[in-house]
């Protein structure tokens, strides 16, 4: 009954398996068109889980597509459906609430093509998947970017979709406009603070004027904790790589707007964020105490004192970029034992203990560099000295290739220079398992973090 077709069969859960199926179709359909869609018009199912079809004009499928897939994959991260075009048919399958966000994000974006403003109209009151943020008019173009690009690596770095809207629930006294961002809760979010960070660095105090250290008490929410010219610089790290360790290590979006740390999750996260934040602050000043009793996101090494050396900061920084978390000496870093590794995952815990116990063992296997004595000056003659004839055979035999047994005094009767020794030889060999400060002060470096 199938003639020269055959049946591949699919196994997995039904959104994996729903996935792999429109993967399928549209192969199929790019090799044979209208295998699957002919007479195929808009279809809408009410089930809790179905697929919907939306046939797309050409113009239109090229928009939704983007360069290499890119703008299908932030309408179906967005919306939560899984979003294939089988020919010219979008395919959408998930939850039923699922299908609808699809169904909607795609039609607003197929509405650009003809309408190049941007803009959609909305009630942000009625829906529970939307973030609206006032933009102030003379930063729209610093927002969006050139060509958009600024948006479009906003919704891909948070998997959300971004749209310009007139509505009236903004505040008319602002010479503003609404930046809609459609997604889940936490994309929103993180979305949400780079715009603004994004808006204060033009003006300044548009948002965090009166902002003060603010705890939000329920599950999800935002907290804010403002911070010093010299704090924020400390905070902020060269290209903003202190900002992301203390995010990561956290597990919490933290964005500084202005002066002002902006830290967003839930209650737990929010708190790990705030306590290292706090901690790293204390480091600028003293020596670090923390009461780790009842903390399940700290784990302690203990460092001989002699294997400090290989656990300078340099060589921390290299392990909390690897593993994702927050390492730093309990109490004074010239005597403490103590190395806490701060992380909300045990396995990135985990991994920072393998590699500096591995540190530690490659610097207890490697042999002490000799002292090198203070040798008397070599007179010049010495240095037309013959070797004996017990040295010339041994250096023959043994076929060295130094500089004194390359030639014979014979051949040459120039006497061979005197090596003495390049300077910082034996201090780079010190070096070559332990990481030395370097002095740089790149974790004070105040950088553009948009």
């Amino acid at each position: 009954g199938y003639g020269g077709s055959e049946r591949l069969a699919i196994f997995g859960d039904l959104h994996g398996r729903c996935g792999a199926e429109l993967k399928v179709m549209a192969a199929i359909e790019t090799k044979i068109p209208g295998y699957y869609t002919t007479n195929l018009g808009d279809t809408h199912t009410w089930d809790d889980w179905g697929t919907d079809t939306v046939p797309l004009q050409p113009d239109q499928l090229s928009y939704a597509l983007g360069k290499k897939g890119s703008t299908r994959r932030k309408l179906a991260r967005a919306s939560g459906c899984i979003l294939e075009y089988v020919g010219s048919v979008a395919f959408l399958a998930g939850t039923l609430s699922a299908r609808q966000r699809g169904r909607e994000y795609l039609g607003w974006l197929c509405d650009q093509v003809c309408c190049k403003t941007g803009r959609i109209s909305i009630d942000p009151t009625s829906r529970d998947d939307v973030t609206l943020v006032p933009v102030p008019k003379d930063c729209i173009g610093y927002v969006m970017g050139d060509k958009r690009n600024t948006l479009s690596r906003l919704e891909e770095d948070w998997e959300t979709l971004i749209f310009f809207v007139d509505s009236k629930s903004l505040p008319t006294y602002q010479d503003v406009e609404g930046l809609a961002i459609f997604g889940s809760e936490r994309g929103r979010a993180g979305t949400e603070l780079k715009v603004m960070g994004a808006v204060e660095t033009k003006l300044p105090q548009f948002f965090t004027k009166g902002v003060g250290d603010f705890h939000y008490p329920h599950e999800w929410g935002v907290d804010t904790l403002p911070l010093g010219n010299e704090e924020l610089s400390f905070a902020l790290g060269k290209d903003g790589s202190t900002r992301r360790k203390l995010a990561r290590a956290s597990g919490c979006i933290l964005e500084y707007v202005g002066n002002v740390a902006y830290m967003a999750g839930t209650l737990l996260e929010r708190q790990r964020a705030r306590d290292y934040l706090l901690w790293l602050m204390k480091q600028r000043t003293g020596p670090v105490i923390v009461d780790i009793t009842g903390r399940v996101d700290i784990k302690v090494v203990d460092i001989p004192d002699e294997m400090r050396g290989m656990t300078k900061a340099a060589a921390l920084r290299d392990v909390e970029k690897e593993t994702g978390t927050f390492c730093f000496f309990q109490g004074d870093t010239s005597t403490s034992n103590a190395l806490l590794i701060c992380g909300h995952r045990l396995e990135d815990r985990l991994h920072a203990e393998h590699i500096l116990q591995d540190i530690l063992v490659r610097g207890a296997a490697r042999p002490k560099p000799r002292r090198r004595m203070h040798a008397p000056a070599v007179e010049p003659h010495a240095a037309r000295a013959q070797p004996s004839s017990d040295e010339s055979d041994s250096a023959s035999e043994s076929g060295s290739e130094s500089d004194y047994s390359s030639q014979s005094c014979d051949e040459d009767p120039r006497p061979p220079a005197v090596h003495q020794p390049k300077r910082g030889v034996y201090a780079s060999r010190g070096r070559q398992w332990a990481s030395e400060e370097s002095g740089s002060a790149s974790d004070q470096e105040i950088v553009p973090y948009w």
